[in-house]
Parts: C-alpha cells; structure tokens; sequence
C-alpha cells in the first residue's frame, strides 16, 4: 500500500501550495466552528462530552438530561483533540514563561441576542491560547484534509489520464473553483468528511480486496464526521455490488464498523444507546419546533419529499451547487464518457450524487445559516471531479476557461463577510436566528428564486475590498492579533474605518495614497506561488511577459488608491449598503482632507440617521462650520457652506449633539452592540472650479424613479445652491407635485421672498423669473402646511415626511 501514498516533488509542492492559500484565509464562523471547538475543549480541560460550561457560546447544540451537547457530528471534535492537548501541552509548560495576559481583559464578554429571548456570548478579547488554538485545530483539519485531498484527486487522476496539464487543470478546478476552496478555511466536517471519502473510493478503485477493511474505516470516519456520507457510503456499497465480490462487501461493511466506533461510542455514553441522534434534541429555545424544524422522532428526517429544496441547493442562485461552481456543469456532461469507459464507477457516482440531493431534501425543509453555497452537497464535489477528467480535453478551451474563471471568481467572493440568513432577511425574519415568517415559508416553498447574495452580496464587496484575509487584517490591530473571528465583538469604534485601507502617504499634489490590505494578502499568494514552482512562474512570466505586465499595472490601480479625503478616527468598518460604500459613527468622528493650496470647497455627502432625530454638528480645525437636522430613518443629501481649507491637511470633525444608541438595547436591530449615530454614504469634496452651472442639492431625500424618470422628494424645507459668473436673470423651470394633498410652495432666493406656488397632487410644470447674483445662490423651497408620512396616511413602510416631489429643474 505504501506505493500508492508516496509523495513525488510535484505532489509535496501541490499540497504545500494549496495549503498556505488555505491557511491565509481561515477564519473562525461562530456558532457552528464553537460548537465543534468547545466539544474539543470540553473533552481535554473537563473530560466530560457535554459543553455544559461553553453551552452558551453556541446556539448550535442540543439538549438531553438537563446537558448542553454539541449537535453536530462529534469526528472532527475527536480529530481536534490531540491538536489541542499538544498545544496547550506546549503553550503551559513553554511560552507562558514568555507572556502574561491581563484575567479580567481576556474573560470580558458581549451578549448578543435573538428573537429578543435567546442569549449566547463572545468574549471581546479571547486569551492568546485560545486565539491560537482556533487557528491551530482550523488549519489541522480543514485546510489539511482538504489539501490532502487534492492530493489524493491528483493520484487519482493518473488512473484515467495521462496528460499532466489535465491532472493539474483538475486539481486547480477542485481547489479554487469549487467550495473546497471556502470550506477549506473554517472549522466545519465537510472537508474532512469528503477526505475520508475519496480515500475510500480510492482504496477500492484498487480492486484489492485486502484494501477493503481500510476503505471501510475510511468511510466509518467519514460518517462519524459528516452524517451526510452516507449517501456515498450507500453508493460505494453499491460499487462493491457490481464487482461481485462477497468477501470484499464484507470487509468492507467491518471496516465501516469499526470505524464508527467513535460515533456509536459517543451517542452510547450520552444516551445508553450507539443508535440515537443528538439532532433529536436539538434545544428548543434555540430551534422553534416549526414545521421547517427536524423531526425529533426520525433521527432528524422529515421523510417528505421537497423539489423546491433540491432545485434551491442544485441550480437557483441562493445556494446551487451548480451556480457557485458552474465547472461542475461539465462533471454531468463528463458523467456520460465516463460510462462507456468506467461503467460501474459512473454508476457509483450517479447514485451517490442523487441519494444525497435525496437526503437533503427530506433532511432540511429549510436549509439556514450564513454559510456560502450548498455545503451540505460540498462532500459529493470531490467525485464529480473524476467526470470532469474525461470531458477536460474534449470541450472548446474558451468554454472551458470562461466556467473556470466564473468558478474561480464566484468562490473567491467567500473571502467576504458572509451575508445575513438571506439576502432579503428582514422578508424572512426580524431576527438572525431560527424563525421564519409565513410569507417566507410560501416563498421558499416555491419556484421564486430567493434571492442571488453573489450578485447582491458577495461580489460587490469583493471588487470594493479585493480578497479579504481576517489572519492578516487581525495582524495590522492593537488587542485583535491572531483573531480570526468573522467578527470582532469590541471593535466598537477603531482607531480607524475598519482596516480594509492602508494610508501610506502624501503624494503632493494629489492627495493621500492608500492600499489595500487585500494587496498584502495576494502579494503573499503570488510570492508563494513563485517559491514553490520557481521554475514553471519563472517560465509563465517570460512565455508571457506581456500579459503579466499588464496585470501588474491592473494590479496597482486595483490595489492602489489617491484620494484626498481620508478617513481618521472613530468610524467603523466600511459596509456595503445598496451596492455603495458605507460608514457608522457613533457620536464623534473626522476626516482629513488635503488641500494643495489655500482654497474654498464644498463637503458634500448622504447621510442616514439611527432609531432618532439628531442634529450634527461640522467643525472645521475645531471651529463650527455648519449644523443641519436629521430625521430618523430617511436618507438626506447635504452640503456644507464654502469650506477655507488651508494648505496641507485640513480636519473635519463630525458631532452628534445626542449621542449613539446601541441597536440591541433600542430593540433595533439584536446582534448589533455597536454605539450608532449617523451612517455617511457618498462623502465628497466639491472643488470651486466644478460648481459653477450645477445644482447643488440639499437636504432632499434620495434620487428615485418612475416610468417619466428620474425625481426627488423634499419634506418640510429643501435648498438647491447654483452658481453663476455674473449677474443675471434667468428661468427656473421644473415640474413638481404634492403628496397627498394640495399645498402651497414658497420660493425664496437669497433668503429673499420670491413666490407662492399653488400646487396639486399631480405633475404641473412651472417656470419662475429669478434674479441670480455672482457666485453662490440659494434657492429655498418651503412647504406652507409642512409634509405628512406616508406610514401614517396609506400605513406603508415609508416614514418619510413627505411635501412635494420635483422633477426635470432646469434654468434657461
């Protein structure tokens, strides 16, 4: 057996490459990564199964006897443990002779919760022990067994082809263009249960039938660490058949024995029997028995039969399969070369691949969680990589490339924050945790598509942010080294706007120059990637010295940035809100600009106000400039009166006279603990030189559209400001309409009265007569009888306080 697991130069580069790219962007996904972890910890700090001291650091576990256990499959758990006792082993009796660490920093703790009655904690600044042991167990597992196997994907491949650049294309394809390459970087058994499983099936390919006992024991290991195997296990039970060999059906079904002997142990010491599920008692505080919930009295199945799940997890856009890795498309395809070569191998795999779309479809009514793609169907992925390698050489190379690069860039997008339990949430829930509402339940039991989070989500943020490393964004943060944690609970207000920006200097007379910590992350990749195959980049870059060029200038304008406004203290981390970029305050913040010279300017920018009506005040230098009033929950554009920027750099400081409100403690929004003000979108410096012939709009609501075009609401009061050269009389022309009601409309130029208008809920041109004076004027409209809210009179969402729309302003 030991020729068939012996390592050549080739393959030892191939799983050390694939392995340092995986470890790069591990990170740690909460509940599901705790629930495996604290069973670990549980195991070797209290030598007990239950995780009754950590149960409330998991939503994911279950209850029996009045006992938190984890409710996941307990393999990965076992295999996690000689990782953790061997470095506390170290870390106990070896580096704290090094380092101290404050008790009452590293124990402090958040709430966070759900449905307004489910509580669980994160501790704001874990101890560095524990720190890195999530990234030891993370790395030792997942990124190992996936390495290892597209290790084994490369032995295997050299059983059905020859051609090398086939073999590594294939490898290539599994490792960055399949969910491999995100489940790859998290703690979760889906990696090591596909592992184990390949190794099985590789075993048997052998037609050895000394090697079946071993195949078995794979497979039992892969059981006990992903229930969901057993679809394979079913279809490699099935390969057997064919063979007709007895012996080898039996050696194999002893090794898948005895290889389950950690599950059916671990269910008989909690519940005196091998048999039983730890999905049955799945907490009921945390999963509301609805009807979407699994069936306590079938070991979790539900046994009915859902065709809207399996086209959900199989090809629509929320989480197929086939959508998150369209290469896959050509695995079908290859399905039906492969039979006419390798007629019982096909067969295995067709049967393996429906028996799980099957199990998932009569598992999960619904499938929840944050999680990036159909990961409970990941475990089949590394088998459909053997179809692939029989269609790789027949289909058209460019067909070929454009599903690779749309795989490739599709997974990559997983290097982002994951998205909420849907995209449309709030259509599903009013929390992040466990319930759904009615008319979701209609929705996902339908053939709508739910919604698309790599269009809406993922990629977006992936072209503003370029690959994001939590390892290495951790490494660049005071008290948040080694934390891989998706999120930081205490980042609360950063030194800086969230760390996806470097400022590196002043380049005179452009500005600030920034750069993305993403650079940071892919530098490292291709430093890596050039280490480890020196030979073959060294021979890409001169074959292409041209295209390699090219995208080394794409590479610094992608990564590189010049902009004069930079972001200083107390925002946090940018977010992505309808595809614009995004900062919170809480109650202070600033900005600083660079001005080459002296020079007048205008700050423009949006702006969205939380849970109630602030004012906020604008300092320039610690002298207040402006003032302006917010309503709550209504987005706003504003601009500042003419800003006098000296030479150099120039601060803006941003105030909030009422402070920060905490979502979860307004009932806002529950897992939000962060001191929130004002969120700013948009935030622009308006040169003199550009302003001149232009409207400059404020204090309007945002721009909207309807079959005549584009148009924008005013409440109360609203100004445009427009420049001229010289003093002039001019036309100002502009339809407008009234909500609800007919209104009067006052025109004011100059804080000079100009008109009254009479206008009626329908559109009616208008054109006033204004005299215009040389540089700034400001042109006020002013609502009579004010302006009603829409939530009131017609009971909709809209709590905007609406007067009169205008459309189509012009000046002649």
């Amino acid at each position: 057996m030991v020729k068939y697991f012996s390592l050549n130069k080739r393959e030892l580069k191939i799983f050390l490459l694939f392995f340092i790219i995986y470890f790069i962007f591990i990170h740690w996904d909460g509940w599901s990564a705790n629930s495996v972890f604290y069973l670990t910890k549980s195991i070797i700090d209290d030598s007990r199964l239950d995780i009754d001291n950590y149960f409330n650091l998991t939503g994911d576990r279950s209850v029996f006897k009045n006992h938190y256990y984890s409710n996941k499959a307990p393999g990965l758990a076992f295999i996690a443990v000689p990782i953790y006792a061997s470095w506390k082993f170290i870390d106990y009796n070896i580096l704290q002779h090094f380092y101290a660490e404050d008790p009452k920093i590293t124990s402090e703790y958040v709430t966070i919760t759900y449905n307004k009655n489910i509580n669980t904690i994160d501790y704001i600044t874990p101890s560095l022990f524990l720190k890195t042991s999530m990234i030891l167990v993370v790395s030792l597992t997942s990124c190992l067994f996936t390495s290892l196997t597209i290790l084994l994907l490369y032995k295997l491949s050299n059983y059905f082809t020859k051609d090398e650049k086939y073999r590594i294309l294939i490898v290539i394809i599994y490792g960055l263009g399949t969910l491999a390459f995100p489940y790859a970087s998290v703690l979760m058994g889906h990696s090591a249960g596909a592992f184990f499983m390949l190794l099985s099936f590789y075993l048997l390919y052998q037609k050895n039938y000394q090697y079946n006992i071993f195949a078995g024991l794979s497979s039992g290991l892969a059981l006990a660490i992903d229930f969901l195997t057993c679809s394979m296990i079913f279809g490699l039970l099935i390969y057997l058949v064919f063979l007709r060999n007895k012996k080898s059906i039996g050696l194999f079904i002893f090794g898948i024995t005895f290889g389950s002997i950690i599950l059916f142990s671990y269910n008989y010491l909690i519940f005196n029997n091998p048999f039983e599920s730890v999905f049955k008692y799945q907490d009921p505080i945390i999963w509301s028995l609805q009807s979407w919930v699994v069936n306590k009295e079938t070991l979790g199945f539900n046994f009915t039969y859902n065709p809207y799940t399996l086209l959900n997890l199989f090809v629509y856009p929320y989480r197929g399969l086939l959508f998150y890795s369209p290469v896959l498309i050509l695995s079908l395809i290859g399905l039906y070369f492969m039979y006419k070569k390798y007629k019982y191998e096909a067969i295995s795999i067709v049967i393996s691949f429906l028996t799980l779309l099957y199990l998932n479809s009569i598992y999960f009514y619904w499938w929840s969680g944050p999680f990036f793609g159909a990961r409970f169907l990941f475990i089949i992925t590394p088998f459909l990589m053997i179809p692939l390698m029989f269609v790789v050489g027949k289909v058209n190379f460019n067909i070929l490339s454009l599903l690779l690069v749309a795989s490739i860039l599709i997974n990559l997008t997983s290097t982002q924050i994951g998205e909420e339990i849907v995209v449309a949430g709030k259509e599903m829930t009013n929390s992040l945790c466990c319930k759904m509402t009615l008319e979701y339940e209609k929705k996902v039991n339908s053939y709508q598509i739910l919604a698309n989070p790599v269009y809406d989500h993922y990629l977006p943020l992936l072209i503003e942010n370029g690959p994001k490393s939590i390892l290495i964004e951790s490494l660049l943060v005071k008290d948040y080294i080694f934390d891989i944690r998706d999120m930081w609970p205490a980042a609360k207000s950063m030194e800086e706007p969230g760390i996806l920006n470097l400022q590196l200097f002043t380049l005179n007379p452009f500005g600030f120059v920034f750069m993305k910590i993403s650079f940071i992350t892919t530098l490292i990749i291709v430093i890596t990637i050039f280490l480890i195959w020196r030979k073959g980049a060294v021979e890409f870059i001169l074959h292409y010295k041209y295209l390699f060029a090219i995208l080394c200038l794409l590479s610094l304008v992608y990564f590189f940035d010049i902009s004069s406004i930079a972001y200083g203290k107390n925002w946090f981390n940018q977010e992505i809100t309808n595809g614009i970029p995004s900062h919170w305050i809480s109650d202070n913040a600033t900005i600083c600009i660079y001005s080459p010279k002296e020079e007048k300017i205008k700050l423009q920018f949006n702006v969205w106000t939380f849970y109630k009506n602030r004012t906020m005040e604008v300092y320039l230098n610690n002298e207040l400039i402006y003032k302006f009033n917010l309503i709550t929950n209504t987005s706003r554009a504003f601009t500042t009166p003419l800003i006098e920027l000296s030479k150099g750099e120039n601060i803006i400081r941003f105030h909030s006279l009422e402070g920060c409100d905490v979502p979860s403690e307004v009932n806002a929004w529950d897992n939000d603990y962060r001191c929130l003000s004002v969120c700013f979108f948009n935030v622009k410096k308006l040169d003199m030189k550009i302003l001149y012939g232009k409207f400059i709009f404020e204090n309007w609501y945002d721009e909207e559209k309807d079959n005549s075009g584009n148009f924008r609401w005013m409440g109360n009061e609203s100004n445009i400001t427009y420049y001229t050269f010289n003093e002039t009389n001019v036309n100002l022309t502009f339809s407008a309409m009234s909500y609800y009601k007919n209104r009067e409309l006052d025109v004011f130029l100059n804080d000079a009265y100009v008109k009254r208008l009479f206008i009626n809920t329908s559109w009616s041109n208008v054109t006033i007569v204004l005299n215009l004076s040389k540089d700034e004027n400001i042109i006020k409209f002013h609502s009579v009888e004010g302006c009603d809210v829409p939530k009131v009179i017609e009971q909709t969402d809209d709590n905007r306080c609406l007067s009169f729309a205008f459309r189509n302003i012009r000046i002649k």
